[in-house]
């Protein structure tokens, strides 16, 4: 339970990186790439770079940044290099439930690409507690069994006490 906590407080961390002026921006049909949009680019890359220094939590395999346009879901930003930014992501259950209800979503236990991964999601909000996107940080379900504490040897510990004081 503790890991898991650990993983939504790391997608709170990356979504409260994004700058929601800059997504609200993308979806203005005015809007025009300026030098302003690659100095944040550049500023959240940096941020994104600190959440992954994280690393005695987890080591994290991919953060994401997604933004709503109108009901397609557009990648904004991906820690896995390289990406194609603004290009069209399938949207899972759990995006849409963070879309509806604003908060931290987790996603257990399932294969991508032969491999299982937990991962969480959470909003970026706009000024009016508005949706408008939301990070994803995906962690390798071993990442997050490796923090339990191991059953098999606490029961070990607990038959070797109560053998030695019976």
């Amino acid at each position: 339970k503790q890991s898991i906590e650990q993983l939504r407080l790391l997608a709170l961390l990356s979504s409260a990186a994004v700058e929601p002026s800059e997504i609200l921006a993308l979806l203005d049909t005015a809007y025009v790439f300026a030098n302003d949009f690659s100095t944040n680019r550049k500023n959240l890359e940096v941020q994104i770079q600190n959440i992954l220094q994280y690393q005695e939590l987890f080591k994290i395999e991919k953060i994401s940044i997604m933004y709503f346009e109108s009901d397609i879901v557009k990648l904004f930003y991906s820690s896995e290099k390289p990406f194609t930014q603004f290009s069209r992501v399938t949207e899972d259950p759990e995006m849409r439930q963070v879309r509806e209800k604003a908060g931290v979503v987790v996603k257990p236990d399932y294969l991508k690409e032969e491999q299982s991964y937990y991962s969480a999601f959470a909003p970026v909000l706009d000024g009016q507690e508005n949706v408008i996107g939301f990070s994803q940080v995906d962690v390798l379900k071993s990442e997050i069994l490796g923090r339990q504490p191991n059953l098999w040897l606490r029961l070990l510990f607990y038959w070797a006490a109560t053998l030695l004081f019976s």
